[in-house]
């Protein structure tokens, strides 16, 4: 690692580095950010990414695992998106151009999706008639763009006519032209290692055009800008600029995929962080009457405490959503009511609709101090004159004396703040529900439930993405089996509708996108239902309750949960302190913006880049991926498998003839690793051993035992149980090793099987296990289990496998 810091700073560091660009805000504050222009460029010009970029919304049959799988990049103007389409053959198809098919009919694409696979062409028929050609805009064709065969230009040297090239030809110079949408994070983080608290506003990006299993990568992970005196929306509104001069001057960059130069626009695909930061898009948050940033729900006391008003809290009311417009005058409202000197109706107006910006309240505060000292010093002055001295004043002080996300392209503040699920499910409602568990026991009662949890088997528990919030997420998978004994029929309830919420929102692919949202909604209504009757107030004062039912809609638009949860970002703040404690914080914002492939080689004025040897360091060197924080694509061949001592085999027992290598794992066909002792999912052949042949190829064969899935779900868990055929009697067969499908998390049923308190184990410690001893669950023998559906892993394999009516919310 320290050769390849030496080379970069040695070797043409001005032309390989991130630009990083001095910004002061309106309210005068000055940070440093590095250059999201440049930063997306590295995107194109990395051969490990440019490959895996998508450029165009696509069209499922149901199904949802990417971000551009939901509505929202269509819901953009369809010139705001990736324009062009380039066949095999060469050809260069635009939207808004008139093309020709192989049959020779006439279209006119206006927008390009993917299929199945391929990219196709949403098209305009065009009808000839009587008086000539007209384009049929009630048709919507969609076809293979591959039939396309004859461009705009091929058309007009063939034909002649009237000018109709779409404008992105002349401004691109014919270049390729992209169409990027990246979502911004940002935060409040301590500079320090310490305990000591360092506040800075952070602001990190990603890219959403890449495949969610990367940007949940550090990798992938881009910083933007720091500050410990500018705001979040102040560096947003500089960020913004960055942006939105990409919409009139698309950046010039190389494509690696191309081998040639290309360009693309930038769009702010949603503004990501936790509840807080999303409401200082100019909303007031829980302070204000109607405290969420999305819609206009609540109001005074008296009007959240009455029936209507308290069961309005648990729905959405879209109709009446928060705009950026509405909210821009409303604070433009408070700015003129600044100008007349007194304070108390800004207040009013802020926490009646609920629009607060920090921004504007600096501006408000000198206001309301210019017009006082007006009516002190100038005693003639009517009021209304006095408002008018005060609004020229700041006419001249600033051109956008306000939040200027609110003034940003293509982005809207209330709506595209997705709720995030690691603060809003985990550090949220999975906190209420174990506070209002553990806050009920005695001193006996928690160490029950810490011997039970010590206890607990925790195998195919492992979520691949799961970063921050491990115990939470633990927790909310394995609870419900502790609480027998513990928990009073409410509180029960509570930790099997929040195990089987998490269990749905953790899901990253989901086969039907319509019966998925009819579930979540359920299971939301299920965790509302339950809290109010535990505790009726807790949504009074915890909005993330009330949150819960924009989701599904979140979801919908912006895919998957998981797509925008802000794990990632949160695991980059450690990359932000390692660079923060090594400046001297003169000038921090700078210092640690500049600490953060093809390039433009000023020298010889044409495109470099790096060898096929420097290129392939990161394929080789697993020390280098663990310090970029890259994983690549894990290589796994279902079937395989490893060895283990032959004594400790039964398949040897099966046919001692054969050519046997004992193992100790098998990976299943989605990757997982099973070793021996590890609940699976086979899906058996009818000819299992049979003696190789000598030119074969072994075949890998496990032993497994089999269990049987009951018809109904169990009495206490609500989850699906598992019993063996012939009881007291394991029934054991071999299968192939490719039969092995996935693994599943599988817990005794200690209540109906006696399990008790008295077993004990060694305790482990320095790695070892030392003679100090501790409680653990004494299991009896009884082979009665229940197949934990509240487990993050496999969820959604777990639910396509058993019955519906084993697994349907209620």
């Amino acid at each position: 690692m320290q050769m390849v810091l030496w080379a970069m700073r040695n070797c043409k560091p001005k032309s390989i580095g991130v630009k990083t660009v001095q910004c002061v805000s309106e309210v005068g504050n000055m940070f440093y950010a590095n250059d999201v222009q440049d930063i997306i460029s590295r995107d194109f010009q990395n051969p490990e990414t440019a490959v895996q970029l998508c450029f165009y919304p696509e069209e499922t049959n149901g199904e949802m695992s990417e971000v551009w799988h939901g509505q929202h990049w269509r819901e953009y103007p369809l010139d705001m998106l990736t324009p062009a389409y380039e066949s095999k053959a060469g050809k260069c198809f635009y939207v808004n151009e008139i093309a020709q098919l192989r049959d020779g009919k006439m279209v006119i694409p206006y927008i390009w999706i993917t299929y199945q696979g391929k990219v196709h062409a949403r098209c305009y028929e065009i009808l000839k008639t009587a008086l000539g050609f007209e384009v049929n805009s009630r048709s919507d064709i969609r076809l293979d763009a591959e039939l396309l065969s004859r461009n705009y230009f091929d058309l007009v040297e063939l034909y002649g006519g009237n000018a109709m090239p779409n404008p992105y030809h002349e401004q691109c110079d014919s270049e390729d032209l992209y169409t990027i949408w990246m979502p911004l994070w940002a935060d409040d983080v301590s500079g320090a290692r310490s305990k000591q608290y360092q506040k800075h506003v952070n602001i990190y990006m990603g890219n959403s055009n890449l495949p969610g299993k990367l940007v949940q990568q550090e990798y992938f992970v881009h910083f933007v800008s720091a500050s410990q005196e500018a705001t979040v929306p102040e560096i947003l509104g500089a960020v913004g600029k960055l942006i939105e001069e990409t919409h009139t001057d698309p950046v010039k960059c190389y494509d690696t995929r191309k081998h040639r130069p290309c360009r693309f626009r930038i769009l702010t695909s949603n503004l990501q962080g936790d509840n807080p930061q999303q409401s200082k898009c100019s909303h007031v948050g829980h302070s204000g009457l109607h405290w969420c940033r999305i819609c206009n729900v609540g109001g005074p006391a008296e009007v959240r405490e009455s029936n209507n008003g308290y069961h309005s809290l648990y729905k959405m009311r879209p109709r009446i959503a928060h705009k950026s417009e509405d909210m821009l005058m409303s604070i433009k409202e408070q700015l003129r009511l600044a100008s007349f000197g007194v304070d108390e109706p800004i207040k009013k107006l802020a926490k009646a609709d609920g629009m607060k910006d920090k921004i504007a309240h600096h501006w408000i505060d000198l206001m309301l101090e210019k017009a006082r000292e007006l009516k002190v010093s100038q005693l003639t002055l009517t009021t209304n004159e006095v408002s008018s001295e005060v609004l020229g004043w700041l006419a001249t002080q600033s051109k956008q004396p306000y939040n200027p996300i609110l003034d940003m392209k293509y982005i809207e503040a209330c709506r595209d703040t997705p709720v995030e699920i690691l603060h809003t499910i985990l550090l949220g409602i999975g906190k209420y529900a174990w506070h209002n568990l553990h806050t009920s026991w005695n001193s006996k009662q928690l160490e029950t439930f810490a011997i039970r949890f010590r206890s607990t088997d925790i195998n195919g528990l492992n979520y691949h993405n799961g970063l921050v919030g491990k115990h939470f997420k633990t927790i909310m998978q394995v609870t419900t089996f502790q609480l027998q004994d513990l928990a009073t029929p409410g509180q029960l309830g509570l930790s099997r509708t929040v195990g089987e919420l998490g269990a749905l929102l953790w899901m990253a692919e989901i086969d039907n996108l319509e019966a998925y949202l009819s579930n979540l909604t359920i299971l939301i209504d299920n965790v509302l239902d339950v809290f109010a009757v535990l505790d009726p107030s807790k949504i009074l004062v915890k909005i993330k309750l009330h949150l819960l039912k924009h989701l599904p809609d979140h979801i919908r638009r912006f895919g998957p949960a998981v797509r925008f949860a802000t794990e990632a970002f949160e695991c980059f703040n450690r990359i932000f302190r390692a660079s923060s404690v090594l400046s001297n914080h003169q000038a921090p914002s700078h210092d640690i913006a500049r600490k953060k492939w093809c390039w433009w080689d000023t020298d010889s004025q044409v495109w470099a880049r790096a060898g096929v040897g420097v290129s392939d360091v990161l394929q080789t060197s697993p020390i280098l991926q663990h310090h970029l924080g890259w994983t690549p694509p894990e290589k796994f061949a279902p079937g395989s498998v490893g060895l283990i001592p032959v004594a400790e085999t039964k398949a040897m027992q099966a046919c001692t003839q054969n050519v046997w290598y004992p193992t100790i794992e098998v990976p299943a066909q989605t990757g997982d690793i099973c070793p021996v002792g590890l609940w699976v999912v086979v899906r058996t052949q009818d000819e299992v051993l049979s003696r190789p042949n000598a030119k074969q190829s072994p075949e890998g064969v496990v032993t497994v035992e089999k269990y049987v899935v009951g018809a109904e779900k169990h009495h206490y868990f609500g989850m699906p149980i598992l019993f063996r055929p012939v009881q007291e009697t394991p029934t054991l067969f071999a299968t192939k090793a490719q039969d092995v499908q996935f693994i599943l998390n599988v817990q005794h049923d200690c209540g109906a099987c006696g399990c008790t308190l008295t077993g004990s184990q060694g305790r482990r410690i320095e790695r070892e296990i030392s003679m100090l001893f501790e409680t653990i669950v004494n299991h009896t023998d009884q082979a009665k289990f229940v197949i934990n559906t509240h487990a993050l892993h496999n969820a959604a394999r777990i639910r396509a496998y058993l019955p519906q009516d084993l697994t349907a919310c209620g």
